[in-house]
């Protein structure tokens, strides 16, 4: 499993059926997660805000070194990644309709291992999977909602099948990743990211708005639109120019 994956998409009582994905449910409110990586003292901070079909989230890399920030909006099908240093942003439509899980398993797996663990209150069971690339654990709860599931399935052009599958499964069973341990191909542990805090709680509608005054970037579509064309030199050179204005 690809680390950057799930941890910069963004990888919402919502359900997927027939191909599609729902709205993100009823949990309003702060999560915060962290990553670590094996022999290193330093970790990158994730934080998400969460509310009625939007999703914010906020990425800080170790000794703030770099940001990251996004909206995703399910009603309008959108992520808007906001440039607050050069007062920007830009947009990029998703397409949850596109949902229908792997259509290769590439020898995907995952079962319940029977342990358990409390993490912040929160039951979890602990999950093994494992594929043709990857394997690791997986602490998964319920009652925070299946928006993280939701946010991965949106953007699920952008997955390898074997997370096709695991978010397939997260949102059948309406789990919530509390822990969740990435090995390498002789099975030892890499990576860890953790939930640090939840908060259950009413957030201003403005913090899923693009501040006032920042300017809108204009992006080629990469073939993100289904079009299948690619951007020009001359997009690209564009788009390169409004970076540095």
């Amino acid at each position: 499993m690809k680390i950057s994956k799930w941890g910069l998409v963004l990888g919402l009582g919502a359900l997927l059926t027939v191909g599609r994905v729902m709205a993100f449910g009823d949990f309003e409110g702060q999560v915060d997660m962290k990553m670590t990586h094996k022999g290193s003292d330093k970790s990158n901070s994730i934080q998400y805000l969460v509310k009625g079909s939007k999703l914010r989230m906020q990425m800080e890399g170790a000794e703030s070194k770099y940001k990251v920030g996004s909206i995703m909006d399910m009603k309008k099908h959108q992520v808007i990644t906001i440039m607050d240093d050069k007062k920007m942003y830009m947009v990029t439509d998703i397409h949850p309709e596109k949902f229908t899980g792997p259509k290769k398993d590439h020898h995907f797996s995952i079962k319940k291992t029977g342990h358990s663990e409390t993490i912040l209150g929160y039951s979890c069971q602990e999950w093994d999977y494992s594929s043709d690339d990857s394997s690791g654990k997986m602490w998964f709860a319920k009652g925070i909602g299946n928006w993280w599931g939701n946010a991965m399935a949106s953007q699920s052009d952008k997955l390898p099948s074997d997370q096709k599958a695991m978010v397939k499964t997260m949102l059948s069973e309406k789990l919530f990743p509390m822990k969740y341990q990435f090995n390498d191909k002789a099975g030892n542990p890499t990576a860890m990211m953790e939930v640090t805090n939840i908060e259950k709680k009413s957030l201003s509608s403005s913090l899923f708005e693009v501040p006032a005054g920042y300017k809108k970037m204009d992006m080629p579509s990469f073939g993100g639109d289904g079009s299948g064309k690619k951007p020009s030199k001359e997009d690209i050179m564009k788009m390169i120019q409004q970076y540095k204005h």
